[in-house]
C-alpha cells in the first residue's frame, strides 16, 4: 500500500497528514472547509499599528498632531525637549508627558527617561534620585525596582505636566 504525506500551512493554520491517498485527500478537504468556515479574527497588532500610523505623521512621531510638538521631539524611543524648563523635575514631567502623548506609553522606563533628559541637555548621576521628590509629592508613581523601574504620571502629575508644557509653549510663541 502506497502512503502519501502532506504538510501545509495556510496563514496561522497548519495541516499535516500521512496515510493512504484517499484518506489524506479527504482529511485535507475537511481541513479546507474548516478554514473557510472559520471567522477571521483581526490581527490586534496590525490594527494597533494602523491606528498609530493614522495618528502620527510621516516621520513616525506624533509631533504634528499635538501643539506640544513645538517643545518636544521624538526620535525612536527617546522623547526630548526643545526648551529648557526651570528645573530637572519639571523636565522629567514633560518628558513623561511626551511619552504619554506621542508614544502612547504611560509607564516610562528609567532608561527612556534618562535618555530623554540627556538629549534635552540635563546631566545627573541617577534617575531614581531625580524622581524621588516627584514620587514623594504624588505626581509620579514608581513601579518596580532597580533595572526594572518604570515611572507613571498620576492625575495631579498630568495636570502639573500639562501646565508646565503650556508655560513652555508660551515661551516659544
Amino acid at each position: 500500500m502506497e502512503t502519501h504525506r502532506i504538510k501545509i500551512k495556510i496563514g496561522e493554520h497548519e495541516f499535516e497528514a500521512e496515510g493512504p491517498s484517499d484518506v489524506v485527500q479527504s482529511q485535507f478537504e475537511a481541513f479546507k472547509e474548516l478554514i473557510a468556515n472559520t471567522p477571521r479574527q483581526p490581527n490586534v497588532t496590525t490594527e494597533r499599528q494602523q491606528n498609530q500610523e493614522k495618528t502620527f505623521n510621516n516621520t513616525g512621531s506624533g509631533e504634528a498632531s499635538s501643539p506640544f510638538g513645538k517643545i518636544m521631539k521624538v526620535d525612536g524611543r527617546v522623547v526630548s525637549l526643545t526648551v529648557k524648563p526651570q528645573s530637572e523635575g519639571v523636565a522629567a514631567l514633560l518628558v513623561m508627558l511626551g511619552h504619554k502623548i506621542f508614544r502612547g506609553n504611560d509607564t516610562v522606563t528609567a532608561s527612556e527617561l534618562r535618555d530623554g533628559l540627556e538629549h534635552s541637555g540635563y546631566r545627573f548621576s541617577r534617575v531614581d534620585r531625580l524622581m524621588q521628590p516627584l514620587c514623594g509629592e504624588g505626581t509620579v508613581i514608581q513601579i518596580g525596582t532597580r533595572k526594572a523601574t518604570r515611572y507613571r504620571l498620576t492625575n495631579p502629575g498630568i495636570v502639573q505636566a500639562e501646565a508646565a508644557a503650556k508655560a513652555a509653549l508660551e515661551q516659544v510663541a
